[in-house]
Order: structure tokens, then sequence, then C-alpha cells
């Protein structure tokens, strides 16, 4: 018994650490926008995704992985927009938010990189990416 605790222990550390580190990485990248950092916060709050993140290491660009769980990329897309009060709109390559300042945000429903969904916030030429596991 008490060496399933401590599994359980270590695996629930594990997990915390995952996922302060990718909320970390992502409200260092987005120092000077905290309402871009609260909108994507609370959206994978609001969708009981927290403990659904992941931290990856991959190049340069900084990046973490949400796995979804029960919640569609639907569900994830419409709570981003109406945390950031706008819309998506569709290109051939996905979709984007724009009229954000001094941001660019992009969904691509294959990324080429991991064979994924993924979304890219592009702040000042600098990437980061959200890797959408379903």
């Amino acid at each position: 018994m008490i060496a399933d605790l401590g599994i359980t222990a270590a695996s629930l550390g594990n997990s915390l650490f995952k996922t302060y580190k990718s909320l970390s990485e992502l409200k260092t990248f987005l120092t000077n926008n905290n309402s871009l950092f609260n909108a994507i916060f609370e959206t994978i709050d609001e969708l009981k995704l927290v403990d659904a993140l992941e931290w990856i290491k991959s190049g340069a660009t900084k990046q973490f992985r949400v796995i979804l769980g029960n919640n569609s990329i639907d569900d994830l897309l419409n709570k981003l927009a109406l945390k950031f009060g706008k819309n998506w709109k569709d290109f051939s390559w996905g979709k984007m938010i724009d009229n954000i300042p001094g941001v660019i945000i992009k969904y691509y429903p294959m990324d080429s990189s991991f064979n994924s969904p993924a979304i890219e916030i592009i702040v000042n030429g600098i990437s980061f990416k959200i890797r959408i596991q379903i």
C-alpha cells in the first residue's frame, strides 16, 4: 500500500510539473500580453484540460501538447475565440484570428511536423505552438 501511494504521488508530481512547465513557458512567451495568456489559460481550465498538458522539447519552437480527452477541437477553438472576443477566419491552410495587436493566432488542422492539429501563436515574429492530441 505504501509503495502504491509513493507511485501515485510520483505520478501526480510529474503531471503537476508538466502542467506548470507548459503554462510557465507560455506565460514567459506572452510576457507583455496577460489578457492573451489569461484567455488561453481560462479556456484550458474551463475544458478541464489543465492536467492534460505536456511540455515538448523540439527545436527552437516553444510548444506544449494538450490532450483533448472528451472535448472536440471545435470546443477548444470556439472557447478561445469567445475569450478573445474575436472570430476565426477560414483559409485554405486552416483558420486565423486577427486584429489582436502584435499577435497572430493560427490553427492548422494538420501540422506537418507532428501530423496533428496545432494552434500557433506568433508574437513579434516568434512562434509558440500548442499541439492538439485528439
